[in-house]
């Protein structure tokens, strides 16, 4: 047994070719933009988490170095933010391409010309845990001692940092001009694109050093960065750490053009929670995808338009329920215990009603809509068996739907009891 949906391997050079949730068309029309840029641009992906983002990114960047001949850097900040500095990082992303892809003498001076940057702007070398991690990124040419200044006196003190004022801007600018020439010389056609992933995730101080970086040192010619991330959090991180009434306009001025991973993926017509769907019943399949239950999962994606996160904690949730559940519990209908999964993921409120037996016929016909749904045979299939447990509706004489099996609870325990089950598990906050 699984307790998550087994992810999906994507190969640095696959692209496309596995199009599991239908969105090369999308990915064509982003290559399209991308392709034809000049000059230093930033493009944000925006979107929830669980909406598909870094599934997508991750086959575009396939599809930019096979189809397009473009290299590519792809960086997940989350795994990168124990580090102090995100200069060192992102120096350390684009020297591993510059050793596959462009020609040596051109690494060895971007790094020259970072060991100038490290020295010159302020704050990138304070910790002493670069003592370490500074020669292995720079290839043992840059030690730690030789971007630590000393000095005997204050006057040498003060005179240290207005040469470091001084030299900065030549230092950057030097920087960014040697990471365009290499761009530039390479056999890989322009822009270079530079992917950051999962910023909304690390921690903030690492998020928001990744974003001063990335427009104050990296922010050369023939640089195509695209930050995945979603820009509520970001905002978020913004309005702690600077106080700032208006987040997202002060993030406006990191990016140039801001896609929703939403409209990017409507060009192709996708809704990729329903794809997702598919692949989850393939690799997952517990016995709640069949017939209606798999009915009521695939209409609810659609009507509630429900992110891949909500689609697989529902899955796990299901197939937790399959194995646990025992005596009359187990047999309870699988509509019953796939919409009470829904339900637990988009109305709380309204599934604690349930769990104590109060939710009535018309509010679950109001949450569920049975009337839009595509399949109207499946649908009225779960109405009677919703009709049968819940407030408000009489029997009318005929008994228990055969598909609940109550045993010896009555039919307002029905939900209850499943309810039990699913929270026996489900140990999301509220």
């Amino acid at each position: 047994m699984r307790l998550a949906p087994p992810p999906l391997a994507i190969t640095d050079t696959e692209g496309f070719e596995r199009d599991t949730f239908g969105s090369k068309n999308a990915g064509q029309r982003l290559a399209s933009v991308v392709t034809e840029l000049d000059g230093h641009s930033v493009i944000v992906l925006d979107g929830d988490w669980g909406s598909g983002k870094t599934t997508f990114i991750k086959q575009w960047a396939g599809l930019m170095r096979t189809e397009h001949n473009r290299g590519v850097v792809y960086l997940d900040a989350f795994q990168m933010d124990h580090h102090e500095d995100a200069f060192f990082v992102m120096l350390a992303h684009v020297l591993a391409i510059l050793d596959r892809q462009f020609p040596e003498k051109l690494a060895d001076s971007l790094i020259d010309t970072a060991g100038r940057v490290l020295r010159a702007v302020p704050g990138a070398v304070t910790n002493l845990a670069l003592k370490k991690a500074i020669p292995a990124l720079t290839g043992g040419i840059i030690s730690f001692e030789d971007l630590v200044m000393s000095h005997d006196t204050p006057d040498d003190w003060v005179k240290a940092q207005l040469e470091m004022v001084e030299n900065e801007s030549t230092s950057v600018t030097k920087f960014r001009t040697t990471l365009t020439d290499i761009v530039g010389q390479s056999p890989l056609n322009p822009p270079l694109v530079f992917i950051i992933d999962e910023l909304d995730r690390c921690r903030p101080s690492f998020a928001l050093n990744v974003l001063e970086r990335m427009k104050h040192i990296f922010s050369a010619d023939d640089i195509c960065f695209v930050l995945v991330t979603h820009l509520d959090e970001l905002a978020e991180m913004v309005r702690h750490a600077y106080g700032i009434k208006n987040p997202r306009r002060y993030l406006q001025k990191f990016y140039h053009l801001r896609l929703t991973i939403d409209s990017v993926l409507a060009t192709s017509g996708v809704t990729i929670a329903s794809k997702y769907l598919q692949h989850l019943s393939s690799t997952t399949a517990p016995e709640f995808f069949k017939y209606q239950g798999h009915a009521m999962i695939t209409e609810m994606v659609t009507i509630h338009a429900l992110r891949l996160r909500a689609v697989e904690r529902m899955a796990i949730g299901l197939v937790l329920y399959e194995r646990t559940a025992t005596g009359v519990s187990k047999d309870h209908a699988a509509v019953l215990v796939v919409g009470l999964c829904v339900l637990r993921t988009c109305d709380t409120t309204l599934y604690q009603k349930a769990s104590k037996g109060r939710m009535t016929f018309a509010e679950a016909c109001a949450f569920f809509k049975f009337d839009e749904w595509e399949d109207q045979l499946s649908a009225k299939k779960s109405v009677e068996a919703w009709k049968d447990v819940t407030v408000g509706e009489p029997v009318g004489g005929k008994g228990p739907d055969p598909g609940i099996r109550t045993g010896g609870l009555s039919r307002r325990a029905v939900l209850p009891d499943i309810c039990q089950h699913i929270d026996l598990f489900w140990n999301e906050e509220e």
